[in-house]
């Protein structure tokens, strides 16, 4: 019933039947046009840091209702009547004005609205289907999802029922989400504040400050993580908590909490995201999402982050390499793509030319990559793994008073696939305004009135095509070789601190060494090899000199086998990206060779540890029949007989260690723990316990430790 006087389908008209044809452009065209945008050095710099971006997103609003008069669909005239004077009480004097006016119409002309009413809402639905069309059918593979608004079907108080603590998903959210999954959808869910039972319609969207409402939020959240496992890894907590109502203009007056507080967020963010971590371990957390540019809210906002973090490492609970935060988010809104974003002060956008001065003088930028620079410094310093996302900007063609307009769609289009390049050649993903609002196919849209894409979103689907062939185009050669030096890093200071654990008494060194240079030292150092091997094709070799014991590596033949490990995993198509196999693969040797170093193989007196045999495995038949396994495979390669046992034993030991690494388990005291002390009952227990789907990895853990 649209009692405002007009059809939602007038702002809205019908989208056309089917998708449009895509334009295909070949990898090379694509190249050379970006060339031509974005300049050679740029272009070469997204090529070098291939596999970093994750590809550009779209933000939607898909998963809400906000069509006027919903609630009079399949009413009655004199139903509707009933309904609207209920309505009229909650409504402001104008509008209210006009429905009374509306009131006074005869039931036939009230039915004539109600029809209306209907066919606009028909409308609305179609838009909505025709913009996922779209993107289920597009080269487009992510996707955020951020329920602020108050018709948002994933929105806190929409989800939970009036500060009851049950909690329940409508239906139709459920079948899109489920129909962006089947689609091989990558999902980024805000988990947004707004929640008016809690706090009140005026103050909906702050930051949860008290005990009751961070427990609230918190129990919320840990209800979306659970209820959407397996679907959806990464979540963002909250989106620009750094800006005050009214602080970026009068229109913005609603989404902005009014506590806003670097402090407060950091604490929020740090107990959300180790309660997200808990319930699901292969989790991402995306942190801040900072409107415009405000490193300080990032970096004062990381440090609570990092203190917390502390506490957590002196409780045991996380490791020394384990970090709550995976991405820091930003949405740099700015007049063109070079150009900085404006700056914000204490929740305010800093908009005028003398602001604008003197924030440039204060930071000490000039363009948009000095301040990505500026935030790159910033989440370093709280870790070496977290990186930068772009999770929100866009360029409309309205509202020409704002910062972040252009004239047309000709402009529109090239300023996204130029915003797109260049945080790509920062290794910085990417996320748009807007595949469905509202009002489609005004300000941010990339949909138009009919629900066709803009020049912009195809830009946007053929540079997500070109990085997908990038990626292709990245054999495990090229990654192995770029990334060679930050695994041999990584595979020192993993190894020596479980080293470290296992054998306080000793000091461990590791040297990459090339063929040439292995083989040299080997002989020099007369190092006993395997029979059928040369020094130059010998893998590992352990090397002891008083109290400190040398691992000299051949380098070659490391990296051969971790880009086998990398092409294996291709081939078999997993979920998991190159550094967390190679990880893993540090877990698998480094845990093997400890354990060689712990059998008295060579020392017969130390009794160290006890070995895995057929014996101490019994009552575990798995294990068991994995070991006879491994003993035939090891005679069938003629391995000197003397040592198989013992090879047995590490690469159980070694396999243990790197599932419990896989499920999220980067304990290292507990992995020095298995290596020393994981006999064949302890091993075989562990080994149980991992076949337990059921057991989340907090469980998981708990148990694990009562075994040691």
């Amino acid at each position: 019933m649209p009692f405002e006087g007009e059809k939602f389908g007038e702002i809205s008209t019908s989208p056309t039947e089917e998708k449009e044809e895509a334009i295909e452009e070949k990898p090379e065209e694509l190249e050379k046009s970006l060339e031509g945008l974005i300049g050679p050095e740029r272009l070469e710099k997204i090529k070098e840091r291939t596999g970093e971006n994750l590809g550009v997103s779209v933000n939607t609003e898909l998963l809400f209702s906000d069509f006027e008069d919903k609630e009079f669909i399949g009413k009655t005239a004199k139903e509707a009547k009933i309904l609207a004077k209920e309505k009229m009480l909650e409504l402001p004097e104008k509008k209210r004005q006009i429905w009374e006016e509306h009131l006074k119409k005869s039931d036939e002309e009230i039915e004539e609205l109600l029809k209306e009413n209907e066919e606009g809402f028909i409308e609305f639905e179609k838009v909505r289907e025709k913009s996922l069309e779209w993107f289920i059918d597009s080269d487009i593979k992510n996707i955020r999802l951020n329920p602020w608004h108050p018709e948002s079907w994933l929105r806190w108080d929409n989800v939970e029922e009036e500060k009851s603590g049950e909690f329940k998903i409508n239906p139709m959210a459920e079948e899109i989400i489920d129909r962006l999954v089947q689609a091989g959808k990558n999902i980024n869910l805000v988990l947004a504040f707004a929640n008016k039972d809690y706090f009140g319609k005026e103050n909906q969207y702050n930051i949860p400050s008290s005990e009751e409402e961070i427990e609230a939020y918190k129990r919320f959240c840990g209800f979306m993580v659970e209820h959407f496992k397996g679907k959806i890894n990464r979540f963002e907590i909250g989106s620009e908590p750094n800006v005050k109502p009214g602080g970026l203009g009068e229109k913005f007056k609603e989404g902005f909490p009014s506590n806003s507080s670097p402090e407060l967020y950091g604490k929020l963010a740090a107990i959300i995201a180790e309660a997200i971590k808990n319930k699901n371990p292969k989790a991402e957390i995306i942190f801040g999402n900072v409107a415009l540019f405000d490193p300080e809210f990032i970096g004062i906002g990381l440090e609570e982050v990092k203190e917390y973090e502390e506490n957590l490492r002196k409780e045991g609970k996380i490791n020394p390499h384990q970090h709550l935060i995976d991405y820091v988010g930003f949405h740099p809104y700015r007049k063109s793509p070079e150009e900085p974003s404006s700056a914000v002060e204490n929740g305010v956008g800093q908009f005028s030319k003398e602001q604008d001065k003197a924030a440039r003088k204060k930071y000490g930028y000039k363009t948009y990559d000095d301040q990505i620079e500026i935030y790159k410094k910033i989440a370093g310093n709280y870790s070496s793994n977290v990186r930068l996302i772009n999770t929100e900007v866009g360029w409309h063609t309205e509202a020409s008073e704002e910062h972040s307009w252009v004239p047309d769609e000709k402009t529109q289009a090239e300023y996204t696939l130029k915003a797109a390049a260049i945080d790509a050649s920062h290794g910085i993903s990417t996320n748009f305004f807007e595949l469905f609002e509202k009002a489609v196919g005004e300000k941010n849209s990339l949909i138009d009135k009919e629900g066709k894409p803009r020049e912009g979103l195809k830009n946007l689907e053929k540079f997500n095509r070109y990085l997908e062939f990038l990626k292709r185009k990245e054999t495990p050669e090229k990654w192995v070789e770029k990334h060679k030096e930050q695994f041999k890093e990584k595979t020192r200071s993993i190894w020596q601190e479980i080293y470290k654990k296992v054998f306080p008494e000793r000091t461990l060194n590791i040297e990459f060494l090339s063929p040439e240079a292995f083989a040299e030292y080997c002989q020099d150092k007369e190092l006993p090899l395997p029979s059928d091997k040369t020094a130059g094709e010998t893998f590992f070799n352990r090397f002891q000199e008083g109290n400190v014991m040398n691992y000299p590596i051949n380098e070659k033949i490391i990296l051969e086998f971790l880009k086998k490990r990398v092409e294996f995993s291709k081939e078999r198509e997993e979920q998991k990206t190159n550094d967390e196999i190679a990880e893993k693969l540090i877990i698998n040797l480094g845990t093997h060779e400890i354990r060689h170093d712990l059998h008295p193989y060579d020392r017969p007196e130390e009794k160290l540890i006890k070995p895995l045999t057929l014996d101490s495995l019994s009552g575990y038949k798995e294990l068991q029949e994995e070991y006879k396994k491994k003993l035939k495979k090891l005679q069938e390669e003629g391995t000197f007989t003397e040592g198989i046992p013992e090879e047995c034993d590490c690469m159980i030991v070694d396999e243990t260690a790197g599932n419990l690494w896989e499920r999220g388990i980067k304990d290292i005291d507990l992995i020095s723990k298995i290596v020393r002390y994981g006999d064949g009952s302890k091993i075989g227990e562990i080994s149980n316990l991992l076949k337990d789907k059921e057991l989340d990895t907090p469980q998981l853990l708990e148990k694990i430790k009562e075994i040691f």
